[in-house]
């Protein structure tokens, strides 16, 4: 398993909170922050291992 880079855990914890701060907030425009290529290349290195298999 490999472990989170920090740029990522960032912008995971300020979803998060977004989230639980405003209930009703709406998150439109998430394509900009999921296809950073430090996302994409990190979420690839976890799907090597499986083969691209699910779960």
């Amino acid at each position: 398993m490999l472990t989170i880079p920090e740029k990522i855990r960032i912008l995971q914890r300020k979803l998060y909170r977004k989230a639980k701060q405003e209930p009703t907030y709406r998150f439109y425009a998430l394509y900009d922050k999921v296809f950073r290529a430090d996302i994409l290349s990190h979420a690839y290195a976890l799907s090597v291992p499986t083969k691209g298999a699910p779960g």
